[in-house]
Formats: structure tokens, C-alpha cells, sequence
């Protein structure tokens, strides 16, 4: 058995890297990736553009501690390289995979929500 220390010990794989699809893809409701992941499917590239939008009203970046403007760049980066891709079937696999990664990236988020208590001062 391994002391305490060596068990919680991180070693820098355990850590996503700043060019993993962990940290590129935005953590959207389940009801958007399912969307997405369909019309990634039908239109390879294009629900990987849309996903990268959707940080600018209804997704967020994660704590991943990239900003909104990095996490559009590189899906529309992304998604362009798997629309141009498509046309010799790495593109559409490629984007295949991300839609996959929509839907569990959205199922394994830590969910965020907001509690509003709103008292009354006695007159």
C-alpha cells in the first residue's frame, strides 16, 4: 500500500493540457449538445462553430481558464479544419468525435446553480 502523499500526488498528465478537447469545447446544457452533436453529424464542422458561439449566450467556458473570445477562435478553427477535412472522411469522423465529446463533456460538468434569498427589512 502506498502512503497518502503518493496517492495524491498529481502528475502533470492528470492535468488537460491547453490544446485538449477537454478544455476547447464549451460546457453547454445536455438539450444544446444533443443539438449539436446531431448537426455535427449532418454538416461536419458546423455544430463545432455553432458550440464555440454558444459561449456567448447560453454556454460557459469551465474553469478551464481559457476566456470566451479563445474558446470561439479555436472552435471556429476546429470547425473549419473538420469541414475542409470532410471531404477525405477524417473531417467527419473528427467532428463525429467532438458531438460526442458535446454530449458527455455536458453530462460530467459540475452543475452551477444560483440560489436568490430575498428578505424583508422590518419597517
Amino acid at each position: 500500500m502506498l502512503p497518502p502523499a503518493v496517492l495524491s500526488t498529481r502528475f502533470p498528465w492528470d492535468k488537460p493540457d491547453a490544446c485538449s478537447p477537454q478544455v476547447l469545447i464549451p460546457i453547454m446544457p445536455l438539450w444544446l449538445a444533443i443539438i449539436l452533436a446531431f448537426i455535427n453529424v449532418v454538416l461536419p464542422g458546423i455544430g463545432t462553430i455553432l458550440a464555440g458561439l454558444s459561449v456567448c449566450c447560453c454556454s460557459n467556458v469551465g474553469d478551464s481558464g481559457t476566456t470566451k473570445v479563445a474558446s470561439v477562435c479555436a472552435n471556429f478553427w476546429v470547425g473549419l479544419a473538420q469541414l475542409i477535412l470532410s471531404a477525405i472522411l477524417i473531417g467527419w469522423l473528427w467532428s463525429i468525435f467532438w458531438g460526442f465529446l458535446f454530449i458527455t463533456q455536458s453530462q460530467t460538468a459540475p452543475r452551477v446553480t444560483t440560489t436568490t434569498v430575498i428578505t424583508r427589512q422590518p419597517h
